[in-house]
């Protein structure tokens, strides 16, 4: 259970969850898109309640933040264009979603190739996800999430099944991303040692409770000692 949790995080801003395994990142991440819903507090986007809207209009407000989860959920398939088109069919009705899942439209080729070259993947528009590599995977996830034209991106262990070479990249594509396109970026990250490099501002979560939330340069090795020393059956939230 997420309890004692109280934050906000401004536009544009990038922030970075970082706790032990169950510490309730990835529940947290669920919270903010509206795909698990509080028992008890406020979960705010703009002015909106996410456990008060109707479910048009929460449908309407996911739209607006994109969301790479730690399984990718990528159909292996699938070329990665449709991949990637799946980031639009929230905007879209069933009729159209169907159509644009089936085959897309040169403009929206136009547009999909544009996010995968951004991502430094474009040669592989046409090609299945199920014979790409982990990272090139990685990548379309996060093009399919920007093709949503979202106004922030969650990140759910967006480096977890990298090595550290590639995940310092990714980390360092997100964060470029995030800057040029004025996007909110909230991301769990388990790799501590790039959070506090490259990441402004961290939240520290440790069994559904906050234990720090400041830049990262003000966060003490004291600190990120507590946040991961064992301690026995804690209950798990991610």
């Amino acid at each position: 259970m997420l309890t004692q949790l109280r934050f906000t995080v401004e536009p544009g801003e990038t922030v970075a969850l970082v706790g032990p395994s169950g510490a309730g990142k990835s529940s947290l991440l669920r919270l903010l898109n509206g795909s698990l819903r509080p028992t008890e507090g406020t979960v705010r986007v703009d002015d909106a309640d996410l456990a008060r809207v109707s479910p048009a209009q929460l449908r309407a407000l996911r739209v607006r933040i994109g969301l790479v989860p730690q399984d990718l959920g990528l159909v292996p398939n699938l070329r990665v264009a449709q991949n990637v088109m799946a980031g639009r069919v929230g905007r879209l009705g069933l009729f159209a979603s169907a159509r644009a899942m089936l085959r897309q439209s040169r403009t929206e080729l136009e547009e999909i190739h544009a996010v995968l070259e951004d991502l430094g993947i474009a040669d592989k528009l046409f090609q299945r996800v199920d014979t790409l590599s982990g990272g090139e995977q990685q990548r379309v996830a996060i093009a399919r999430a920007l093709f949503q034209k979202p106004d922030a991106l969650l990140a759910d262990e967006p480096l977890a099944a990298l090595d550290p070479a590639r995940a310092k990249e990714t980390l360092a594509l997100l964060l470029d991303l995030a800057r040029r396109r004025g996007l909110t970026l909230v991301t769990s990250l388990h790799d501590l040692a790039l959070a506090r490099v490259d990441v402004p501002r961290l939240i520290g979560l440790r069994g559904g409770h906050v234990q720090f939330d400041r830049p990262a340069s003000e966060v003490t090795e004291p600190e990120l000692e507590r946040l991961y020393e064992l301690a026995p059956e804690e209950p798990h939230h991610d």
